[in-house]
C-alpha cells in the first residue's frame, strides 16, 4: 500500500523517468551502429584511394608490345650466347677435306698434311719474328771468323778473354735483333711429322686430328706472345722474351733447356674424361668430356718480364678472333671469335742469365730487367654442338669411341678427385707409341 501511495504522490516524475531509460538504451546501439558506419566508411576511402592509385599506374592497352620486346631481347641475348659457345668451335682447318674421313684413300694425303702442319707451325715462328739462340754451329763459325774485326783467321773455340768477349757480342746481336727466342721443335708434334711413318688408315686420321687440336691451341698461345710483344723490336725490351716450350703430356718445370728431341715426338693431345685420362692437373672446373664439351690439358713455359706476369695470364684468357669458311672450306668467310683457355695452374719460378761461352742458357740474353719462368697448366674446352656439320666434316668418326667414358659425369662428379701424377713422356721417336691403345688420347 505504501508503494502505491509512493508511485500515486509522484507520479509526475514517472514519464521523465521513462523518456530517460528510453533515451539511454537507444544511445548504446546508435554508439556501436556508429562505429561500424566510421569503419565502413575508412573502407571506403581505402578502396577509392586504390582506386585512383590504379588509375594513375594502368599500363596503355599498347604496354604488352613493350613486354613482348623486352622479353624477346632476353631470348636473343641467350642465343646469341649459344650461337658463340658454337662458333668457338668452328675453326679453321689446316687441310681441309681431311675430316671426318678423307675422299681419298692414298697414304700421300697424311704425309702431306704434316708437311701443311710443320709449314703452320713455321710460319707462326715467323710472325713472332722469333729466333732461337745461337747455336753451336753459329758458335763455332763466329770464333772462326771474328766480330767486326775483334778476331780473325782460325780462332779457336777454346776459353778466353777475347774469345768469350765475341760470344758474348754475338749472342747480344742476336737478342737485339728479335722481339724474342722461339724455335718449331719447341712447338709439340712438330718433330713428329718429319718423315712421317704411316702405319694404317686409322691410325693417320686419328694423328692428323691431334695435329689439328695441338695446332689451335698452339695458335692461340702464338698469338698471345704476338700480342703481348707487338711493339718490341727486341729481346731486352719485350715482356715475353722467350717461349720454352709446350707440352700435352707433362707438366713443365724449372728446366729451361727442354726442348727438341724423341721425347716431342710422343706428345699430343688428349681428352680428358672422369677417369683422369689426359688430365696434367686437377680440374678446379670440373669440366671432363662425358657433357657437352670436349676438353684438352696442355701445359707451357715463357720467360718473361717478372712485371708482365698478370698481364700475360690475362692476354692468354682473352677473346682471340677467327676466320671461319664452314667445314669444306667453300663458304663465305665468317669474322667469329674464341675465348676456350682456362688456367688451371699457375706457377713462377727465376732465371739465372748466365754469361760466357757455354751451352743451352748459357746463350740466351734477355738484358737487365728482373725475369721468371712462368709455367701454366690450362684447360681448353671445344662445344662438341661446333662440331656438328652434317656431311661437312667435325671429329673423325674413327675417334668417336675412345670419347665415351665408362663412368656417367654425374657419378664422377659426386667422387672425390684422384691425385694425379703426370706420365713420363714416352720414349721411341716417331714409332707409334702406344696411341691407339691409349682411351685417354685423342
Amino acid at each position: 500500500m505504501d508503494v502505491i501511495r509512493l508511485i500515486k504522490k509522484n507520479s509526475a516524475l514517472l514519464l521523465p523517468i521513462g523518456i530517460t531509460l528510453a533515451a539511454v538504451l537507444m544511445f548504446v546501439p546508435t554508439l556501436i551502429a556508429g562505429k561500424a558506419v566510421r569503419s565502413q566508411m575508412q573502407e571506403s576511402l581505402n578502396m577509392g584511394s586504390q582506386i585512383e592509385t590504379l588509375e594513375r599506374s594502368t599500363p596503355p592497352a599498347t604496354q604488352y608490345q613493350v613486354e613482348h620486346a623486352y622479353q624477346q631481347k632476353h631470348a636473343d641475348d641467350a642465343n646469341a650466347v649459344t650461337k658463340l659457345v658454337e662458333h668457338a668451335s668452328a675453326r679453321e682447318l689446316l687441310v681441309y677435306g681431311m675430316f671426318p674421313e678423307p675422299n681419298e684413300t692414298s697414304s700421300v694425303i697424311f704425309v702431306n698434311f704434316g708437311k701443311t702442319y710443320r709449314k703452320a707451325i713455321e710460319d707462326m715462328v715467323t710472325e713472332l719474328r722469333a729466333r732461337d739462340c745461337p747455336s753451336e754451329i753459329e758458335i763455332a763459325d763466329v770464333m772462326k771468323q771474328g766480330i767486326g774485326g775483334m778476331a780473325g783467321g782460325n780462332v779457336g773455340y777454346e776459353a778466353g778473354s777475347h774469345n768469350e768477349a765475341i760470344v758474348e757480342q754475338f749472342c747480344r746481336d742476336r737478342a737485339e735483333s728479335i722481339p724474342m727466342y722461339a724455335n718449331p721443335e719447341v712447338f709439340s708434334g712438330y718433330d713428329y711429322w718429319d718423315n712421317y711413318n704411316y702405319v694404317g688408315r686409322d691410325e693417320a686420321i686419328e694423328d692428323c686430328w691431334k695435329a689439328q687440336v695441338a695446332y689451335w691451341i698452339q695458335k692461340d698461345i702464338a698469338d698471345t706472345i704476338a700480342a703481348m710483344d707487338a711493339n718490341s723490336s727486341s729481346v731486352f725490351k719485350s715482356p715475353v722474351k722467350r717461349l720454352v716450350g709446350i707440352s700435352f703430356s707433362s707438366e713443365f718445370k724449372a728446366d729451361t733447356s727442354r726442348q727438341r728431341g724423341a721425347e716431342a715426338t710422343a706428345d699430343a693431345p688428349r681428352y680428358v674424361t672422369s677417369k683422369t685420362d689426359g688430365i696434367l692437373a686437377i680440374p678446379w672446373t670440373g669440366r671432363t668430356g662425358e657433357g657437352d664439351l670436349d676438353v684438352v690439358h696442355f701445359s707451357f713455359a715463357v720467360i718473361v718480364n717478372n712485371n708482365a706476369v698478370q698481364q700475360f695470364m690475362k692476354e692468354l684468357c682473352a677473346q682471340k678472333a677467327h676466320t671461319f669458311k664452314g667445314w669444306s672450306g667453300q663458304e663465305p668467310p665468317r669474322q667469329l671469335v674464341h675465348n676456350q683457355i682456362t688456367i688451371l695452374k699457375s706457377g713462377i719460378e727465376p732465371v739465372v742469365s748466365a754469361t760466357g761461352m757455354g751451352t743451352g742458357a748459357d746463350r740466351y740474353r734477355y738484358g737487365d730487367d728482373a725475369v721468371v719462368q712462368l709455367n701454366l697448366v690450362c684447360e681448353y674446352v671445344f662445344n662438341k654442338a661446333g662440331f656438328v656439320i652434317p656431311g661437312n666434316g667435325g671429329i673423325p668418326t674413327s675417334i668417336k669411341p675412345k670419347l665415351v667414358s665408362e663412368k656417367p659425369a654425374e657419378a664422377a662428379a659426386s667422387q672425390p678427385q684422384p691425385s694425379y701424377r703426370p706420365p713420363k713422356p714416352k720414349s721411341g721417336g716417331r714409332q707409334k707409341k702406344g696411341a691407339a691403345a691409349d682411351d685417354g688420347e685423342i
